[in-house]
């Protein structure tokens, strides 16, 4: 008599043991949203857009033309994962460990990946247009022809990474490590490299117009035919460059240390390079019209052929250098120390010497049109 009783019972307690496993199975797939994936997953093409995949490991998995849109990947194992063509535009990757991953071609715009550990990447063609990459590895990284336009690169590791053709038009570089980094025909205008390192990195042809280098150390860098037009290079370290060619017409290099660096042809026109020390660096034909070097240190400089029509070397110390042939009408030179300089043909029509220092100095053919140029009565200007 008490069977429908007992049935009535057990069934209850097994439809409470069902709803408790399906609860129990909800809660455990919220926790671990990404429990299904692992290492070496193939999730070629597949919408993961918005998904919480914190901390995933998926190295050596393919990802290729996976949409990750707004996904986060905050702190992901991606080591060697094939990502190219994908989409995470806006993802979190922050400290994401990506070594060696492939992003070939992928859009990360606006994507955070502040601290990512990138090395050895590849992120050809990779739109990072606005991403947040401070801190972020990219050691020897290949990020040729990317897109970084106002892209955020603050302290992040760049060495040896190549970014030839990239554009990082506004990007922010501001203490970046970009040491013996090839930047071939790169886009750096108006971008902030302030305090960055660019010792011995390749910038033939690039744009660094406008951009903002004050601090920066860019000693030993190749910058055959690159342009600063107006960008702001004081204080500066310009240590045995080579910067022939280059255009860095109204550019800002005072207080910069430029010794032993070739300007050779260069186009210095209404450059400042006031307090800076420009000591044995070649400066052969280049062109420094209306240049700013008042109280520089220009001993044993090489100026042979220079145009510094109505240059400001006011105060400066020439002392042993070579202006044969150089043009240097309506410069200012009061106060200059031109001792044992050579000025063979040089041109000075018109060029103010009050309280010169010419002692010594080689003025052999030099056009000096003395009806226009005041010269300190108590030295002698000597030809040898």
């Amino acid at each position: 008599m008490n069977c429908p009783v007992t049935r009535s019972a057990i069934g209850f307690f097994l439809f409470m043991f069902f709803c408790i496993s399906i609860s129990s199975a909800v809660v455990e797939n919220c926790e671990s949203p990404h429990q299904s994936y692992q290492d070496r997953s193939n999730l070629t093409d597949l919408d993961l857009s918005g998904q919480n995949l914190s901390a995933v490991h998926l190295n050596r998995s393919d990802m290729r033309g996976c949409i990750l849109d707004n996904a986060d990947l905050s702190g992901a194992y991606l080591h060697g994962s094939e990502i190219s063509n994908a989409f995470l535009i806006k993802a979190n990757l922050t400290e994401a460990k990506m070594e060696e991953t492939s992003l070939h071609e992928s859009d990360l715009s606006f994507a955070n990946l502040r601290r990512a550990n990138l090395v050895l990447s590849d992120l050809f063609g990779t739109n990072l247009t606005g991403a947040d990459l401070t801190g972020a590895d990219l050691q020897q990284s290949i990020i040729r022809e990317a897109k970084l336009v106002g892209a955020k690169l603050d302290n992040a590791n760049l060495m040896a990474s190549n970014l030839n053709y990239s554009d990082l038009t506004y990007a922010s570089l501001i203490g970046s490590n970009m040491r013996r980094a090839i930047l071939h025909n790169a886009l750096l205008a108006r971008a902030n490299i302030s305090g960055g390192s660019l010792v011995g990195a390749n910038l033939i042809y690039a744009d660094l117009s406008r951009a903002d280098l004050r601090g920066a150390d860019i000693s030993e860098a190749r910058l055959f035919g690159a342009k600063f037009i107006d960008s702001n290079m004081s204080e500066s370290n310009v240590i045995f460059a080579n910067l022939t060619g280059t255009n860095l017409s109204r550019s800002d290099l005072s207080n910069s240390i430029l010794r032993g660096s070739c300007f050779s042809n260069a186009d210095m026109s209404d450059a400042i390079l006031s307090d800076s020390d420009i000591s044995d660096a070649e400066l052969h034909e280049a062109i420094m019209i209306e240049a700013k070097l008042n109280r520089a240190n220009a001993t044993g400089v090489c100026m042979k052929g220079a145009n510094l029509a109505r240059a400001d070397l006011s105060s400066s110390i020439i002392r042993g250098s070579c202006l044969s042939h150089a043009n240097m009408s309506h410069a200012d030179l009061s106060d200059a120390d031109l001792s044992d300089a050579e000025l063979h043909e040089a041109v000075l029509t018109e060029a103010k010497l009050s309280r010169a220092n010419a002692s010594g100095t080689y003025m052999n053919k030099a056009n000096l049109d003395r009806k226009s140029t005041r010269l300190n009565s108590s030295h002698e200007w000597i030809p040898r």
